[in-house]
């Protein structure tokens, strides 16, 4: 899952990257950096409700290419409340994906929303 460029330069590293090298390695699936990228958003998705995560999502991600692929995996560390997911998902399969699986190391419990 990319990151934006300043909240890769505040972490100063991308922890679904590294997540993702790990299982290229261990699964000998090829990485591919460069299909999906994000624009750089100002607001913290932790500080958004699940209607407004959905909202600010729509437009979040973008890609520059045809994307000729059966299937992508996108690696994420935590889905809250799927919306970042759902975004990038949509975005690859705009792009030409047929399928997009998420794959992430921690879902947590839907939060209840008081909207």
């Amino acid at each position: 899952m990319p990151l934006s460029a300043s909240r890769l330069q505040e972490r100063g590293f991308n922890q679904s990257s590294e997540l993702a090298q790990h299982l290229s390695k261990r699964l000998g699936i090829p990485i591919a950096h460069d299909l999906l990228k994000r624009h750089d958003s100002m607001t913290h998705q932790a500080q958004l409700k699940r209607q407004q995560r959905l909202k600010a999502m729509r437009k979040e991600f973008y890609t520059e290419q045809v994307i000729h692929a059966d299937c992508v995996a996108l690696i994420d560390d935590v889905v809250t409340t799927t919306a970042t997911a759902r975004a990038a998902a949509g975005t690859l399969k705009k792009a030409g994906v047929k399928e997009v699986v998420i794959w992430a190391v921690a879902r947590t419990p839907r939060p209840k929303d008081k909207d």
